[in-house]
């Protein structure tokens, strides 16, 4: 049978060693905030310069760190050179272009990994809404 320990010595460790495994159970739950914290810090500092020098190894030019748009939330950071609009997200470089058509859409080109992959999305590509796919020539019958 249980009985109860009426010594008040061992209440008091008790208290004690719920008090440690309070202040343990903080200790954790800080130093996993503040390692989330250190790291969402840290990712708004690689992740322009990322951007930045993958920018300049393709176009050559510099960019200010002032002028990158950091999203943290999605991951993301956007700059412009020369009106070209560079977006980084997760690692990959693409390019963003408006619609062909319309103008107003805007799309991500296929990641860019080689030189040539900025060329396409500079001339070849071009992103279209959906309902501003191209239509037919006027005189298409008479091919």
């Amino acid at each position: 049978m249980y009985r109860q320990p009426t010594d008040t010595g061992y209440a008091n460790q008790a208290i004690a060693k719920r008090s440690a495994l309070s202040a343990q159970t903080g200790d954790w739950r800080a130093r996993s905030v503040a390692t989330y914290e250190r790291t969402q810090h840290q990712a708004l500092d690689v992740l322009p310069a990322a951007l930045a020098a993958r920018v300049r190894a393709f176009t050559g030019r510099a960019i200010a760190p002032e002028s990158i748009f950091v999203d943290r939330d999605a991951d993301l950071a956007t700059a412009v050179v020369d009106g070209a609009v560079f977006r980084m997200r997760s690692q990959q470089l693409v390019l963003l272009r408006p619609c062909a058509e319309c103008g107003i859409g805007h799309f991500e080109s296929p990641a860019l990994a080689t030189q040539s992959d900025l060329g396409y999305a500079l001339s070849a590509w071009e992103p279209r809404c959906p309902h501003c796919q191209p239509e037919d020539p006027a005189n298409w019958l008479d091919n």
